[in-house]
């Protein structure tokens, strides 16, 4: 059972770039938006292990392999970025 599947879609896609709705585009959005992901994954676990002890809970997270384009400065800062958000952001907060 998971409490929040591909949270990032929220985070990234819909509040930091606007794609999806509700098409904000503001990284302070976005880090809002995280928090309060994670907040309420973390407050409904008890809630949800105490009523089905034995089912195996989680957060799904979208898990990316990202390579530099080149050594070039521009490519390494795109993919550490990239990396930072894909796999570290929501990951160093849980």
């Amino acid at each position: 059972m998971a409490s929040f599947n591909e949270p990032f879609f929220a985070v990234i896609v819909s509040y930091e770039l606007g794609i999806h709705a509700p098409g904000l585009k503001k990284p302070q959005y976005g880090r809002q938006a995280a928090h309060h992901i994670l907040l309420a994954h973390g407050l409904a676990l008890p809630t949800i292990r105490k009523n089905a002890s034995k089912t195996p809970v989680g957060i799904v997270l979208n898990m990316n392999k990202s390579y530099a384009a080149s050594n070039k400065s521009e490519d390494q800062s795109t993919f550490l970025m990239r990396k930072t958000l894909d796999n570290q952001f929501l990951l160093s907060h849980c």
